[in-house]
């Protein structure tokens, strides 16, 4: 049986054995890393008494024996449907678990966890197509795959927040049988599912070797378009859409402590993509005075307060800090992949704006820096920690 050790980094081959238990080929899908649950206990009995999830969506996925049975009746052929229409099919079907997967991650804090279900699911198809269609005449395939694996991706949530992108494949092709059918595609499928996930990938990524940062854009480019793609839309998802609902319901002073409540209730991303000269890819984030009228609003927009008279900062600034102090992995991998996936770039540049001052801060990240931007990926990795004040915040921004 598995054992879950605190803070333990698993290569992905541990993940996926780890996965194969939690998620056998027959027998009871099992829960792993919840809190409120005992390690090994059916996946089904803890949604329905320990998160009480709604019956009916619980049982249209697992049996009494706690097996999975939700599979495409159609069994149809993913590899030959029109992307939109295999887009249509899949949700049919990811959008039941996109409901579960809230359910079980809101059981990790007391408040709510960022929200993964259908609606960032749709989200993350409809921006990942954009990038993959910009400028280029890409292949149906290519888009198929992407779409598969971008309402994939996140389906091993109802199980796993540690483990789920290599629960995701598992759950997929229990559900689409017919994604086997072609081995060579399903592999850049399940591939690009396993390594959305930030640690994974920077796992994978020192796991290389000394490599420089064009080796490492060379061997991501490698890894394909599909991946490239999620990856990008899946980490540029930043808005008060992310806000787990359940914060309103029951609003708790270590929710508005937790900086991902901040930047996503006071910030969102309003522009991912190439600039009009193709040679530069622009990721624009804008802050906005979160709103008075909502519980988390009020309680952000004084913890901002606090932050601003104890530090004599702008408001904007804080929430800057914020960002940095919490997203600066996700931001470096990103950078990586539109360098990977577009390689006519030139230049990427982070712009944030404040929508209160009109004020505006671009920080490039050319190609001759990025070499800085692994070694604080590899610095981040080996203490496994983020940065806690700010001139941690400030060591990180001045090495990047």
């Amino acid at each position: 049986m598995f054992s879950v050790v605190e803070h333990q980094s698993y290569d992905l081959s541990q993940r996926r054995d780890i996965s194969g238990e939690i998620f056998p080929e027959s027998g009871p899908v099992l829960v792993f890393d919840r809190s409120e649950a005992i390690e090994g206990e059916q996946i089904r009995t803890y949604l329905l008494h320990v998160r009480r999830a709604n019956p009916t969506l619980v049982e249209r996925m697992f049996n009494t024996n706690g097996e999975w049975i939700l599979t495409d009746a159609q069994n149809a052929d993913i590899y030959s449907m029109d992307p939109g229409e295999l887009d249509s099919h899949l949700d049919s079907y990811t959008q039941y678990i996109g409901d579960l997967v809230q359910v079980a991650l809101d059981g990790q804090k007391s408040y709510g966890f960022n929200t993964h279900d259908d609606t960032h699911f749709d989200h993350v198809v409809t921006e990942g197509l954009k990038l993959l269609k910009v400028g280029r005449s890409t292949p149906k395939n290519v888009l198929r795959r992407f779409v598969a694996a971008a309402r994939g991706h996140d389906l091993g949530n109802v199980v796993s927040r540690r483990m789920h992108s290599t629960v995701s494949p598992l759950i997929f092709k229990r559900m689409f049988p017919s994604v086997e059918r072609d081995s060579a595609q399903w592999e850049i499928i399940s591939r690009a599912m396993e390594l959305h996930d930030e640690k994974v990938l920077a796992d994978a990524i020192y796991g290389w070797g000394p490599l420089n940062a064009e080796q490492v854009i060379n061997r991501l480019s490698d890894l394909g378009p599909e991946l490239l793609a999620l990856l990008i839309a899946d980490k540029t998802h930043v808005g008060p859409d992310r806000v787990p609902n359940k914060i309103e319901e029951s609003l708790r002073n270590e929710a508005v402590n937790d900086p991902h409540i901040e930047v996503n209730s006071s910030g969102k991303t309003t522009k991912v993509g190439l600039g009009n000269d193709r040679k530069t890819f622009e990721w624009e984030m804008t802050y906005e005075p979160p709103r008075s009228d909502t519980k988390v609003g009020k309680r952000v927009s004084e913890r901002l307060k606090r932050m601003r008279d104890s530090e004599d900062e702008p408001y904007f600034t804080a929430w800057e800090n914020s960002l940095w102090r919490i997203y600066h992995a996700r931001i470096n991998l990103t950078v990586l992949s539109a360098y990977a996936l577009y390689p006519q770039l030139e230049n990427f540049k982070l712009i944030l704006r404040d929508a209160e001052t009109g004020r505006k801060i671009e920080q490039p990240f050319e190609r001759k820096e990025l070499d800085t931007r692994l070694r604080q990926l590899a610095y981040e990795r080996k203490y496994a920690k983020k940065p806690k004040d700010r001139s941690d915040v400030s060591m990180v921004r001045n090495h990047l």
